[in-house]
């Protein structure tokens, strides 16, 4: 079945990678009915440690990252995901 319906959950998140996780656990944890496609978009905002990368390892196809090459605060991380 085609999902017809999509729900992004963006997450703006700054050098926590044990944070983001428990987010993605507890979303990826969310009963969703069959016709709602959930789209998890992590956006790392300008992180100088391992963030990114532990993410991707944990949840791989489960999430999307997206990487920002410098800290634009929590607003700028969001507006940046929902493009």
């Amino acid at each position: 079945m085609t999902n017809s319906l999509r729900l992004d959950v963006i997450v703006p998140v700054y050098r926590d990678a044990p944070r983001a996780s428990e987010v993605v656990r507890a979303l990826l944890g969310c009963a969703v009915p069959s016709d709602l496609l959930l789209r998890i978009r992590i956006v790392d905002d300008g992180s100088c440690d391992d963030t990114a990368a532990v993410l991707v390892e944990t949840f791989g196809d489960d999430i999307e990252v997206v990487r920002l090459q410098r800290n634009l605060g929590r607003s700028g991380a969001r507006n940046a995901g929902a493009r």
